[in-house]
């Protein structure tokens, strides 16, 4: 590997770093997701706005100053880095497109703040983890919801929020889940427990 390129990378990341600080040092940075080439960085904001930046060049190639309502408390890239998807605090998922600029895809349904969103692997679905306690994903192409569920829970508990949710990189049928608890979940895109629940608790 070159090592010129890689003295690049770092110095265009702590360009992309000097801006983070510099543009409008009030307002919170709340997330952050590299593109799967690490060519990209893209970080959303509390004011609810997402800037997507080019790493190597260390400059903003795409700005969403009102990619949401509220703070934007997640984003990822698709696998083909064109698409973003991002969840917030106004309970919304949306799906943003780096050439246009422009906000794709609505997804709404979640009664609670977005608090995570995953792309597929193939890109034709969303999954998204919420604080109403559900997880739900979503058909890309119409935006519509295609299941809904929750993360198994003791009695009473079933408004646990779900903090995070990830498509599991061997099987893109399963996905891990996590919901304010100390156990973690494998679980099929349906709802159902694949494995049964491993507690953090518990020595591994």
């Amino acid at each position: 590997r070159d090592p010129s390129k890689g003295d690049a990378f770092v110095e265009g990341y702590a360009e992309v770093l000097r801006q983070i600080k510099r543009y409008r040092p009030d307002v919170p940075v709340l997330c952050l997701s590299f593109s799967r080439d690490s060519e990209l960085l893209a970080a959303g904001d509390q004011d609810g706005a997402i800037k997507v930046w080019r790493l190597g060049a260390g400059q903003c190639v795409r700005r969403f100053p009102k990619a949401h309502a509220q703070g934007v408390t997640c984003v990822r890239f698709s696998r083909d880095g064109s698409q973003v998807v991002s969840g917030s605090f106004d309970q919304v998922v949306r799906v943003h497109g780096l050439k246009s600029g422009k906000v794709i895809k609505e997804m709404r349904g979640h009664a609670s703040f977005v608090n995570d969103a995953h792309f597929s692997p193939d890109g034709s679905r969303v999954v998204s983890a919420s604080s109403d306690g559900t997880v739900r994903v979503w058909d890309v192409r119409s935006s519509e919801c295609i299941s809904q569920f929750r993360p198994p829970s003791e009695v009473g508990l079933s408004e646990l929020a779900v903090n995070t949710v990830a498509f599991m990189p061997d099987n893109p049928e399963q996905l891990l889940v996590c919901n304010k608890s100390s156990s973690l979940f494998i679980m099929t895109l349906s709802g159902m427990l694949e494995i049964g629940r491993a507690s953090c608790r518990e020595r591994v």
